[in-house]
């Protein structure tokens, strides 16, 4: 078990030899997992229910990882001040890149939840889509329209990721992986797949780029990820989803 980051145990020895490495590095995350959940807990304290709290958490463990591996114990900082100050600013940085929606968006989408909530509390249960529209004043085709509209982005796995060949669909590891062949042609286009897709992680935003590193680069499991940034396997596979769907996407629209 961790030790408690607030008994602070003279934190900075560990970078006495440089940023601490392995299962030293492991250990200095894990036990300042508490400190960024109650940093997560604070500012949520002040936010619409519509900010998820492991989303908090999640870019708070970014910025905890970030602070250790930044550290630099000759400026004379303090470990827990620096790390509490790179946590709250990594989620500030990810509440300002949250709202991606335009105002209109956020006002539909408000009223959608209110009306919904009001008619849960009217009819004892959960409303219909009939329901809803009516309370809204809008016709199937009009209601079907703005919940499209809302809806969240789908979700793509790795392995659907590919491209259109001539015959049939191929895996994007088709291209990925080290071919055997010396075929010049099929050299090229390995090249040229690692280089769209090393620049789309590049592009992806910085959560989705520490979990794909630490899935394919560290091989560790979804499991083990979750144990690092405080958050449920669960949420750790949606922040993976959601990035291949942007690796896939642009991977397909380059071939």
């Amino acid at each position: 078990m961790g030790v408690d980051a607030r008994q602070d145990p003279g934190w900075e020895s560990y970078w006495q030899a440089g940023p601490p490495a392995g299962d030293e590095r492991h250990f200095i995350i894990r036990s300042f997992l508490p400190l960024t959940r109650a940093i997560a807990r604070r500012l949520k304290a002040g936010l619409p229910a519509s900010v998820d709290y492991d989303d908090l958490v999640s870019a708070g463990v970014i910025g905890l990882i970030a602070a250790v591996d930044r550290f630099d114990p000759d400026k004379g900082h303090n470990f827990k001040k620096y790390a509490a100050i790179r946590i709250r600013g990594t989620m500030l940085d990810e509440l300002r890149q949250m709202d991606w929606a335009p105002r209109s968006v956020r006002r539909d989408e408000g009223q959608l939840v209110r009306t919904r909530k009001e008619l849960e509390h009217e009819l004892g249960r959960t409303p219909s889509d009939e329901e809803i529209a009516a309370r809204l004043g809008l016709d199937s085709e009009k209601y079907s329209r703005l919940v499209k509209r809302l809806a969240p982005q789908t979700i793509i796995r790795l392995e659907d990721m590919g491209v259109r060949g001539e015959e049939a669909r191929q895996s994007a590891y088709t291209f990925l992986k080290d071919p055997s062949s010396p075929d010049p042609l099929e050299e090229s286009v390995l090249r040229d797949a690692y280089r769209v897709m090393v620049a789309a992680i590049d592009k992806l935003k910085e959560r989705q780029r520490q979990v794909i590193s630490l899935y394919y680069f560290d091989n560790l499991n979804l499991k083990e990820i979750a144990a690092i940034f405080g958050v449920t396997e669960s949420r750790i596979s949606q922040i993976h989803s959601e990035a291949i769907g942007v690796l896939k996407k642009r991977l397909a629209d380059h071939f």
